[in-house]
């Protein structure tokens, strides 16, 4: 019985010298796969000819050319895990936002009145995780970020009185979302109080607002809402300037609610439309 001829190989595909494998095509735009193949083809037709000092001079143009296409190609040839987008409905960006403890409420607040005047397509999906929040708080904050792609989180208080093995909400966070560590060197010592907790100052309308918005700020600038992200801090920049509106942490007697107006005001002068009096 005679045996089958063997299938002819489909076209492109070969392991003789100046074809390139047909699998690589798959993964590449159309215009370069043509430039790549015309380039390919250049190659074996001077292969063919007599090794002249032209046609040698010619082959070797043709394989630097061949050897920088691939150079171009090779980035899109590599296998990269699929990231899906943020979440975005109607044109606007959904964020999850944790306010947490102290001061967070309050912040965020202001952040959300900022957003507002500056007419920044995002909606929050606000998610309270607290030091004394059960677990199916946590559990809810972390599918909302894992639905939405992008939260803006206050600061959560770590419980102290629980045992060492009890793990704090933040930590939970950082390790169930697989984030990058942030390495600080730090000691604490017994009896001194740490800065930046917020706890004393909540509800006093004297929190500095401007690491939270320069913070949201960075928020836009992942969103790809470069415009809004400029304005916002463009107009906190230009606050900041006026000493009557800081806080009294950076020596100054204005309030919170102070500081956000005066930074509404400046962001309506900077996106050109009327101050009112």
């Amino acid at each position: 019985m005679a045996a089958a001829a063997p299938p002819a190989p489909e076209k492109g595909v070969g392991n003789r010298r100046g074809r390139v494998r047909a699998h690589c095509w798959d993964h590449a735009p159309s215009r370069d796969v043509a430039l790549c193949r015309a380039l390919a083809r250049a190659a074996a037709a001077c292969r063919n000819l007599r090794l002249s000092s032209r046609s040698v001079m010619a082959l070797k143009v043709a394989r630097a050319a061949v050897g920088a296409a691939k150079a171009a190609l090779r980035p899109a040839l590599l296998w990269r895990p699929w990231e899906p987008p943020s979440a975005k409905y109607g044109g606007r960006h959904t964020v999850t936002m944790i306010p947490g403890d102290g001061i967070g409420p309050e912040l965020m607040l202001h952040v959300k009145s900022v957003f507002r005047h500056a007419c920044v397509p995002v909606d929050f999906e606000e998610v309270h995780v607290s030091s004394t929040a059960d677990e199916e708080d946590i559990r809810n904050a972390i599918m909302a970020i894992r639905r939405n792609r992008v939260a803006l989180k206050g600061n959560i208080e770590t419980n102290h009185n629980l045992p060492p093995s009890h793990k704090s909400r933040n930590n939970i966070l950082r390790t169930s979302l697989d984030l990058y560590a942030n390495v600080i060197h730090c000691k604490s010592l017994p009896g001194v109080a740490t800065r930046n907790t917020g706890k004393s100052i909540a509800n006093k309308n004297i929190a500095n607002p401007t690491a939270t918005l320069l913070v949201s700020c960075m928020m836009l600038d992942h969103l790809k809402l470069h415009s809004y992200a400029t304005s916002i801090r463009k107009a906190v920049l230009a606050s900041m300037d006026n000493e009557n509106m800081h806080t009294p942490d950076i020596g100054g007697q204005g309030t919170t609610s102070e500081a956000i107006q005066d930074i509404i005001r400046h962001i309506r002068v900077i996106n050109g439309r009327a101050v009112e009096a």
